[in-house]
Order: structure tokens, then C-alpha cells, then sequence
């Protein structure tokens, strides 16, 4: 195990995201940033990009990228870095 995968789901405060994800890397660990498969909407997706690069997780799972929504947020990603 050499990554952990979080993802902002309900319940789960941005702090805790944080924590987990500096409590990885301070472990070594990478940290892949996903979408909740369950909310998909565009306020949500743009957060969790700006999230990705704030806690500089090495890779951000947003979906396919056939959908439009997932390919604005690597627009996104890129405008953003």
C-alpha cells in the first residue's frame, strides 16, 4: 500500500479530508484525490480540483473523459497549477 484515494463524501469535513491527506504523505504515501461517483455536479467537481491541488495529492480521478463535466475539470486542473 503506497497510496491512499479520498474523496470529500458526506459526512466527511474539509479539515478531515486535510488531515487524512497530510497524515499520508507525512507516512510516505501518495494521495489520489476522487470525485464522489454518487454527486457529480459541477460546484462539487470544481471543488474537489481546487482541493487536489491544495493538498498537492499526486493524481485527481474525476471519471471518464468522454463526459464534458469530468474534461472542464482537467481544464481546470491545468488553469489552476
Amino acid at each position: 500500500l503506497n497510496a491512499l484515494q479520498l474523496s470529500l463524501r458526506k459526512g466527511v469535513t474539509v479539515s478531515r479530508f486535510i488531515k487524512l491527506a497530510q497524515k499520508a504523505q507525512a507516512l510516505g504515501m501518495g494521495v489520489v484525490v476522487a470525485t464522489d461517483r454518487e454527486d457529480q455536479s459541477d460546484a462539487y467537481e470544481s471543488f474537489v480540483t481546487h482541493a487536489a491541488v491544495g493538498v498537492r495529492a499526486g493524481q485527481l480521478s474525476l471519471g471518464p473523459l468522454r463526459h464534458a463535466e469530468a474534461l472542464s475539470k482537467v481544464h481546470e486542473l491545468t488553469r489552476i497549477e
